[in-house]
């Protein structure tokens, strides 16, 4: 499989609109999964962005808190580059009531910008 080099974005993700507000999704590599996985951006709480990961995805046994990803976020504007930042797993969270019941949550936490060609 090729692997997809990602660009950094021409202006730096910030969450002061809300990180949801400007991304609707997010797409990464877990390096043991061999895989890309693409995901729906979550804000449940202003200035926490998260994806939603069903128990039995191929992806969950991957991530782990404190690990760090070049993860690529897509504009909900079309016409706007992707921004890839390096993102730090911040906590994984089994959902059992609510709007999420039977899903995991996995907080992100924004790093930074990453170097061109990741």
């Amino acid at each position: 499989m090729k692997a997809m080099a990602f660009q950094q974005a021409a202006e730096p993700l910030t969450l002061e609109a809300g990180l949801t507000g400007q991304y609707h999704s997010v797409e990464f590599q877990p390096k043991a999964l061999g895989t890309f996985y693409h995901s729906r951006l979550w804000e449940l709480t202003p200035g926490a962005p998260c994806v939603l990961v069903k128990p039995s995805s191929r992806v969950l046994p991957h991530l782990n808190v404190g690990d760090t990803l070049a993860m690529k976020y897509h504009p909900v504007d079309a016409s706007r580059p992707d921004a890839v930042v390096n993102t730090r797993i911040g906590h994984i969270t089994p959902e059992h009531q609510g709007r999420f019941k039977g899903h995991v949550l996995v907080g992100l936490t924004l790093l930074g910008d990453t170097e061109n060609g990741v």
